[in-house]
């Protein structure tokens, strides 16, 4: 005889299980998501009497609390809400490390909003709301730190995040202006998180690295020798060569600074390309009285240089 089950009653098994924890843990999970903290809180206290959940219940309270008496630096305080009630709790939650880590970096992105170019334990603002998966968030902060900073290591870092968002253009143009422009050397190597004794905010993703083009250039122009410091910008000059970066502007690049070799070398090569393209030069060999002027200049500043230019042009003829 079959069984006809009455709409109005669930079987005792489905019962059980909407009258379980997960439902909670679902939407706990949904509201952290969010950022919503209170909303994450009300939901896990509803079954509070289940020890993982109780322990995350007890951690966001205290979190959510701390916060609210907090005054002074607001990532600061962020950092201390977390490491206290995370340090603390010796009970097993039901929230992973990787969670609690990607909650502690929307809300630390979220107090460096205003300044995404700040460093705070070795990473950016900008680092911050990359990795909590925040992706426009990332390409905003990545754009404010060119808009508002003068160039240097934090447009890598911008441009880093531009190219694992797919935004290759501006970040190889970002690059280039880093290199050319930072009164000091730079480097392609990802910032470390510094650590600070709590597993779950010590348990950050890696930042994603440089494409390997562009490390590539930074090794060649580290290779240079006998060259004007800071180095890096010969890789801005490299990459130019290369054809791997790209200057911001189409601008022609007379008028370098005296002194300022790198730009100067520019100034020639794109002089040298604007007449190949006039004159309408396609034998590496063969050149222009013009394109032979910006040649000897190219030679005069860097001959190694000069030299992976005619490489670069007899590649392009197979």
């Amino acid at each position: 005889m079959r069984v006809v089950q009455s709409r109005g009653h669930r079987p005792m098994a489905q019962l059980a299980l909407f009258e379980g924890s997960h439902l909670p843990r679902t939407a706990a999970r949904e509201a952290l998501s969010r950022g919503n903290l209170d909303g994450a809180y009300s939901q896990l206290a509803r079954v509070a009497d289940a020890t993982e959940e109780a322990a995350d219940a007890a951690r966001l309270e205290g979190i959510v609390s701390t916060l609210r008496a907090a005054s002074g630096d607001p990532v600061a305080a962020v950092h201390g809400a977390f490491v206290s009630a995370l340090g603390e709790a010796e009970a097993r939650g039901f929230l992973s490390d990787a969670e609690w880590f990607r909650l502690y970096a929307q809300r630390i992105a979220g107090a460096l909003e205003a300044e995404p170019g700040r460093r705070w334990r070795g990473w950016l603002g900008a680092h911050f709301a990359f990795v909590c998966g925040e992706a426009d968030a990332a390409r905003r902060a990545a754009r404010k730190i060119v808009e508002r900073q003068p160039p240097g290591p934090a447009w890598i870092e911008a441009a880093r995040l531009a190219f694992e968002l797919g935004e290759a253009a501006g970040a190889r143009e970002w690059i280039h202006a880093a290199c050319l422009g930072s009164p000091t050397d730079l480097s392609p190597e990802r910032p470390a998180l510094e650590r600070c004794g709590v597993p779950a905010l010590d348990a950050g993703p890696s930042l994603p690295p440089l494409p390997a083009p562009v490390e590539d250039l930074f090794d060649a122009a580290r290779a240079l020798e006998d060259l004007p410091a800071p180095w890096t910008r010969w890789v801005a000059v490299v990459g130019e060569i290369d054809r791997v970066l790209a200057p911001r502007e189409a601008a022609s690049g007379e008028g370098a600074p005296d002194g300022d070799a790198a730009r100067a070398f520019l100034a020639a090569l794109r002089a040298a390309r604007r007449s190949r393209e006039r004159d309408r030069v396609r034998d590496a060999e063969r050149c222009s009285d013009r394109e032979l002027r910006a040649r000897r200049r190219m030679q005069s500043l860097a001959p190694a240089l000069l030299t992976r230019y005619l490489r670069g042009l007899a590649g392009s003829l197979f």
